[in-house]
């Protein structure tokens, strides 16, 4: 992603300076809400990166995963280790609509070229989120929401936690947080885009809902 700005802590771009301190950390990292050590994004999400992510996700286009997935990896600093991937999990429903979970495939096309094997059942919802406006409101509508179903599976490993879009980051925190629970070493979030947090709106609220 081609930033100007980035959280010095967490490393999560922004389109400007209005999240971070005089210090470098972004407000959820001066909080210590975050929870992962890292949030990568191939792009921002906006224009025609925006335009393939609903066509994968809501027109239920899922042969775009291995073209998405080639973008997403370059993402990742080279430096950065991992020894396990972990595809954020749908609600059992919302998959049944959509007939199939995008993170899962990202993750599987990420999975392939860094040659690292996917736990696509070590994190598992125990209940469905209605999406919430602001970021606020999403930190307490996801606080809990996610469990590890056998720690064996990431215990002591350094997690690369995979979703489609990074929108306040709630979500990302609260699986984090369930991850490291589990006895994750460390957990890095990598998305395909990264939406602006002063511009969640009502219209991408809507968009998740889908």
């Amino acid at each position: 992603m081609a930033a100007e700005y980035a959280c010095s802590a967490c490393h999560t771009a922004f389109v400007s300076a209005h999240p971070l301190d005089s210090r470098g950390p972004c407000s959820l990292c001066r909080l210590g809400l975050p929870g992962y050590e890292g949030a990568y994004s191939y792009g921002f999400y906006e224009g025609p990166l925006r335009r393939l992510i609903h066509l994968f996700k809501f027109e239920r286009v899922p042969t775009l995963a291995a073209p998405l997935g080639r973008y997403v990896v370059r993402a990742l600093p080279d430096d950065r280790q991992f020894d396990v991937i972990v595809p954020m999990t749908l609600h059992w429903l919302r998959r049944w609509r959509r007939g199939f979970n995008q993170s899962e495939l990202l993750a599987g096309e990420v999975g392939r070229r860094l040659g690292l094997s996917l736990q696509t059942r070590a994190l598992r919802r125990k209940r469905h989120a209605a999406p919430q406006l602001s970021s606020a409101a999403r930190r307490r509508n996801v606080a809990g929401l996610f469990a590890v179903s056998d720690r064996r599976l990431i215990e002591g490993r350094r997690v690369l936690l995979v979703d489609d879009v990074l929108t306040t980051g709630a979500t990302a925190q609260a699986a984090a947080r369930a991850l490291k629970s589990a006895g994750a070493a460390q957990v890095v979030v990598l998305t395909l885009a990264r939406a602006d947090r002063r511009e969640y709106t009502a219209v991408a609220n809507a968009e998740g809902s889908r």
